[in-house]
């Protein structure tokens, strides 16, 4: 998993577990790719949030600027910008999946909420 990311100096600044979560969950749903269309049109972009998602989480956290655009269509940053709004607002529970927020609390991570040990 990734666990730093590099700054403009080159200098390594280690990932927040927020960050750590998203960077999983983008390389999870898209392989990366920030202009991903899901199987059947439904879901888009490096996160594969839905339109509504999309949209409801403009609206809840001020970014209204981005409502009604596809979010495939979007740039990186917003894209970011956005998953990490909707994950401080609604936690893990719009991605299903093998990332668990905080990192290390899920199954076989041998930290809590680990009952594979």
């Amino acid at each position: 998993p990734t666990t730093a990311t590099i700054d403009e100096a080159g200098v390594a600044v280690p990932l927040s577990d927020a960050e750590e979560f998203l960077a999983c969950v983008k390389e999870r749903e898209s392989g990366g790719d920030y202009a991903a269309v899901g199987p059947g049109g439904l879901a888009f972009g490096a996160y594969q949030l839905t339109q509504d998602a999309w949209d409801e989480t403009a609206e809840h956290a001020g970014y209204t600027d981005l409502q009604g655009i596809q979010p495939n269509l979007t740039l990186p940053a917003d894209q970011d910008r956005m998953a990490m709004a909707l994950l401080e607002w609604k936690g893990e529970e719009p991605w299903t999946g093998s990332c668990t927020w905080p990192p290390g609390t899920g199954p076989g991570s041998g930290g809590p909420g680990d009952t594979t040990a």
